[in-house]
C-alpha cells in the first residue's frame, strides 16, 4: 500500500465527517418527504394512492426531519389554457446519512422554516445530484407552485 494514498484516504474521510457535521449544524428547517405510489400489502397490487414517508422525524411523526432550504425563487411560467401558472424553485439540503435516498418526483412538505411564507408549501423533487469528492449534504433541486393573489388563506 502506498503511504501517500493511505494519508489521502484518511484525510478525505476526516474532511467528509467535518463537512457533513458543519452542514447539518447549519440546517434551519424541518421537512417531510413523501413518495406516492407503491405496493399495497392488503390488495397485493400497485396502488397509485399509497404514500410512503421517505424522510421525517422518527420520534415525532409529521413534525419533519432537519433540513436546510434556500430562498424560493421564481422564474418559470407555464400557460395552462388561458391562465399562466408560476413556479418557484428551492434547493433542499438533507443530512448525508439518510437511510432512504430521495428520488425525482418525491414531494417535500415544509413543516418549519424561519420564513413563515414557506411553511406548509409543497415542492416536487426535480433533480438529485450525486457524486463529487466531498458531499456535505444530500442536495435536492425542487419546484412548486408559486403563491398567487387568487389563493385564499
Amino acid at each position: 500500500m502506498n503511504l501517500a494514498g493511505a494519508i489521502a484516504r484518511k484525510s478525505m474521510r476526516f474532511a467528509q465527517r467535518l463537512a457533513s457535521s458543519t452542514a447539518t449544524g447549519s440546517m434551519n428547517s424541518r421537512v417531510v418527504i413523501r413518495r406516492g405510489g407503491g405496493w399495497d400489502p392488503e390488495t397485493y397490487e400497485y396502488s397509485p394512492s399509497r404514500t410512503t414517508v421517505i424522510y421525517d422525524d422518527p420520534d415525532t411523526p409529521d413534525a419533519g426531519g432537519i433540513a436546510g432550504i434556500t430562498v424560493a425563487q421564481g422564474g418559470s411560467q407555464l400557460d395552462l389554457g388561458d391562465e399562466p401558472q408560476y413556479f418557484d424553485s428551492v434547493t433542499v439540503f438533507l443530512p448525508i446519512d439518510l437511510v432512504t435516498q430521495p428520488m425525482i418526483n418525491d414531494i417535500v412538505v415544509v413543516k418549519d422554516n424561519p420564513e413563515s411564507d414557506l411553511i406548509g408549501r409543497m415542492f416536487r423533487v426535480v433533480n438529485v445530484p450525486v457524486g463529487g469528492r466531498i458531499a456535505a449534504s444530500t442536495q435536492l433541486a425542487c419546484t412548486g407552485i408559486a403563491p398567487s393573489r387568487e389563493w385564499t388563506t
